[in-house]
């Protein structure tokens, strides 16, 4: 369903916070906790806890799942060779494939009715893949208000504010609801495809602004023309590498932290950069990062214990490095990531644009897949692949002329096999430099 043509549900409902927050406030302030000691200590955490927290989850992959067992005895190793945390390297990897199997082979047995209804059974939006099931713990979805808190984002005073999560996804939902972890403010998902978002925006004045790069880019552009008034504390950006000129910008117009996430949406952030062109910190309470000899990181998580990922293949690259940095961090960091950079375009004048700002009007084509290319300032190739040719792309010129302040030369391809091979991560945006 387009965006435009979403029906925001509201729940406003504000009676029994106190309730609310002895149930499930001290999930909250469990993982606040677990993230201020792992960042001051993090070679004491990995010495200490990490190899125990290793030793219960693998235990409960093999004696829970339908999963686990069968691909453990296929590798010759058994949960309990474990010895040490650096002992994980010798188990199996799990791919997307393997998720996209069957995601109930994945839960452990012992999830009952109550624990499903207090998660969440959640999908991908395949903008990196094919889509992938999973499924997040009631316990594990309070990690990224613990992790707004950490990082400083919290309200400053109840029923104040809130969170944004800005999207410009050419098809998704809308919502907002009530947070008593966060202090009893609202959370609202907000498409820019809305009527009025800015102005909306503009009224909610959040606390904490999230989203990815294509929609920060968004949100950067209304605050330059002033059309967007908003005065957080913290902004988030995931999903794709945040480039230091948006980071600098942002925050100078709005004087917020910026935060850059590395994350995915199977377990949720990962690591997280204290400063632009700084490495990603590893959030090692939360989950253990390694790297295979290819540098492809794989993911074990933590915090979801009904849905156990064990050295999960992310399809993004980098180095796992202990370099110590001015923030006075002293742990492992993600350098040199890559995978998951938001490619930008050049308009006429030679700035820097977002070519997603397109995406509504490639949705509506029939493309199974899809990759533009810009290969001069006003040349660009539209590569795809399609049961049947797509004869009309009037309103994709359109569309581009807008974005690049000039009528575009557009050659099209129609490729008779897959862009990407099977689980392969998707380029549909590249800048041919």
């Amino acid at each position: 369903m387009p965006a435009s043509a979403a029906v925001l549900h509201p729940y406003r409902v504000r009676r029994n916070y106190l309730g609310q927050v002895w149930n499930y406030g001290w999930s909250t302030l469990r993982w606040v906790r677990r993230l201020r000691a792992f960042h001051q200590r993090p070679a004491e955490w990995r010495e200490t806890r990490l190899t125990a927290e290793l030793r219960l989850l693998l235990a409960r992959a093999q004696e829970q799942t339908l999963f686990y067992p069968e691909h453990f005895h296929r590798a010759g190793i058994q949960a309990g060779d474990l010895r040490a945390a650096d002992d994980l390297r010798w188990f199996p990897t799990v791919s997307r494939r393997d998720l996209q199997s069957g995601i109930e082979r994945f839960l452990t047995g012992d999830l009952t009715i109550r624990d499903r209804d207090e998660g969440i059974l959640w999908r991908t939006s395949g903008s990196t893949g094919e889509p992938v099931s999973f499924f997040v713990d009631g316990e594990s979805s309070k990690f990224a208000l613990a992790l707004y808190r950490f990082l400083g984002g919290a309200p400053r005073r109840p029923f104040s504010s809130g969170i944004v999560f800005l999207c410009t996804l050419p098809t998704s939902s809308i919502y907002s609801t009530w947070l008593p972890l966060f202090s009893g403010n609202y959370f609202r998902k907000l498409h820019f495809a809305e009527p009025e978002s800015e102005a909306v925006l503009s009224r909610l004045n959040p606390a904490v602004i999230t989203g990815d790069p294509h929609s920060l880019g968004r949100l950067e552009e209304g605050l330059r023309r002033g059309t967007i008034r908003v005065s957080p504390r913290l902004i988030v950006s995931s999903a794709f590498v945040l480039s230091e000129s948006l980071s600098h910008s942002l925050a100078q117009l709005t004087g917020a932290r910026i935060a850059d996430c590395y994350s995915i949406a199977e377990t949720g952030p990962l690591a997280v950069r204290c400063g632009p062109g700084k490495p990603f910190h590893l959030l090692g309470s939360a989950a253990e990062i390694e790297t295979d000899a290819a540098g492809e990181l794989l993911v074990t998580n933590l915090r979801n214990r009904f849905l156990p990922l064990i050295r999960y293949r992310t399809g993004d690259l980098g180095e796992i490095a202990s370099e110590p940095c001015s923030c006075g961090y002293r742990g492992r960091s993600v350098v040199r990531l890559s995978g998951r950079v938001a490619e930008r375009f050049e308009d006429r004048a030679g700035r820097s644009v977002d070519p997603s700002r397109v995406e509504p009007v490639l949705s509506r084509l029939n493309l199974q897949q899809f990759q533009l290319v810009q290969d001069g300032r006003s040349r660009l190739r539209l590569r795809y692949v399609s049961s049947s040719p797509v004869s009309d792309l009037s309103d994709l010129e359109r569309a581009l002329a807008a974005l690049l302040g000039e009528a575009p030369v557009l050659t099209v391809e129609r490729m008779q096999h897959p862009l990407w091979r099977p689980g392969e991560k998707p380029v549909p945006y590249l800048h041919s430099r």
